[in-house]
């Protein structure tokens, strides 16, 4: 199923080799990660498994952005607030508990949005080496597309549409395939390509 879709992208967007992104990359790792969590909260015991996801996704992290503390950091107070979650939904929990589990839930969000800038700039410097010149904006697709993945992921609510890169582009996910706006008004129109081994790039036209 996978190659008749990179197939049909190929004939869509044209027959230019297309270099892996590290940021399409990441992004198949970090929807993985949070349809599989997303699976066992309702089972509390499972936290050992829990766990071992966050500790997957870092290494996937290193492996296709770089090595980052930052990251590392995002992926433990995630686990944390998880569990703060599943904790604070339980019927016999005392009420003075609940409040402290709320005022953690709050100082954690506070922690987060603290690491998304350097990691940001993170993906940005990745990506940037990963794609050439010609590519610039499959290059900025990537990086807005995983900034909007990061947020959603780190702040756990829905992901927003669009957003900003280089304070001059902006990126907008419309589900099936993105858009780029240039600062002139052009828009280029953006699909995931599908590799195999978890790789992944985005061509646009």
């Amino acid at each position: 199923m996978k190659t008749a879709i990179y197939l049909f992208l190929l004939i869509l967007f044209g027959c230019t080799p297309t270099s892996v992104s590290p940021g399409m990359t990441f992004l198949q790792s970090l929807n993985q990660y949070r349809q599989g969590v997303a699976q066992l909260e309702d089972k509390p015991e499972r936290w050992p498994d829990r766990q071992a996801m966050g500790e997957s996704l870092k290494t996937q992290y290193a492996y296709t952005i770089g090595p980052s503390a930052e990251f590392a950091q995002l992926v433990g107070l995630d686990f944390k607030r998880r569990e703060l979650v599943i904790a604070l939904s339980e019927r016999s929990l005392k009420p003075e508990r609940a409040a402290e589990i709320k005022e953690e839930l709050a100082k954690i969000a506070k922690s987060t949005v603290g690491l998304l800038g350097p990691i940001r700039a993170q993906i940005v410097n990745a990506e940037v080496r990963g794609q050439q010149g010609p590519q610039r904006i499959e290059a900025i697709a990537a990086i807005g597309l995983l900034t909007l993945g990061l947020e959603a992921f780190s702040l756990d609510r829905s992901p927003n549409l669009s957003t900003t890169v280089s304070d001059r582009y902006i990126v907008t996910n419309n589900g099936p395939f993105s858009t780029v706006e240039t600062p002139e008004g052009r828009i280029y129109r953006c699909a995931a390509i599908l590799f195999g081994e978890g790789t992944a790039s985005i061509k646009c036209e």
